[in-house]
C-alpha cells in the first residue's frame, strides 16, 4: 500500500483526493468544473 510511504497517516479521503486530482490533470476546465458542481449537490 502505498499509503505507508507516508508513515500510514494519509486518510482514504486524501489519498482518493489525490486520484481524482491527477484525472483533473487530464480534464477540461469546464468538464472539471462540471464534476464540482454534481460534487456539490451531492455533498
Amino acid at each position: 500500500m502505498q499509503s505507508q510511504m507516508n508513515g500510514g497517516l494519509m486518510l482514504p479521503s486524501e489519498e482518493q483526493r489525490q486520484e481524482e486530482e491527477a484525472q483533473f490533470s487530464t480534464m477540461s476546465e469546464s468538464e472539471w468544473a462540471e464534476m464540482m458542481y454534481y460534487e456539490g449537490l451531492e455533498g
